[in-house]
């Protein structure tokens, strides 16, 4: 049986210019090799630069420029749902319930969707700032053990309606 992976990176991005290189990473710019199927923003650009530019404006506007400035989730999916036009489908669907079911409709967010030998993954780079309450998002053990389950449960509803829910596990 193959395995879903969902992790919430603990770096924290507190500095400016680790946002930028993640940004970079998920742009597709700083690294070679990448076979990304696709990168788009949800709230922002897509572009790195200027999805970066928009994150520090929120919290500029907000006051909030200090700390854990965004999220880091990768949601890895296995091989046999390796088909580039499935996975931008399941990818996309997975990332809008997210968005939906958690709350995250006023979080900037980009995204990337990349095939690798071993899986297939989408990274989410989330701003931890809520641009309307100005609030920032923190979590902590419990809270974030109920959101992996969450996700989890998001994505067993996603792939069991395309049909593929049956064969998996979670990691």
């Amino acid at each position: 049986m193959e395995s879903i992976i969902i992790k919430l990176l603990k770096q924290h991005y507190r500095k400016r210019t680790d946002v930028i290189r993640l940004f970079k990473y998920m742009s597709g710019s700083g690294r070679k090799k990448q076979n990304i199927l696709y990168s788009r923003g949800k709230g922002c650009s897509s572009k790195a630069e200027k999805a970066a530019s928009q994150f520090f404006r929120i919290q500029e506007a907000h006051g909030k420029t200090s700390g854990r400035l965004c999220y880091h989730l990768v949601v890895s999916l296995p091989l046999s749902l390796r088909d580039d036009w499935i996975d931008i489908q399941i990818s996309n669907s997975i990332a809008e319930y997210i968005f939906e079911e958690l709350g995250f409709q006023t979080f900037f967010c980009i995204r990337k969707a990349e095939s690798e030998k071993e899986c297939v993954h989408t990274h989410y780079a989330i701003n931890a700032l809520n641009y309307t309450t100005g609030k920032k998002m923190h979590m902590n053990k419990k809270e974030y053990f109920d959101f992996q389950n969450r996700i989890t449960e998001i994505i067993m509803d996603v792939l069991r309606f395309n049909g593929w829910g049956n064969c998996l596990t979670f990691c």
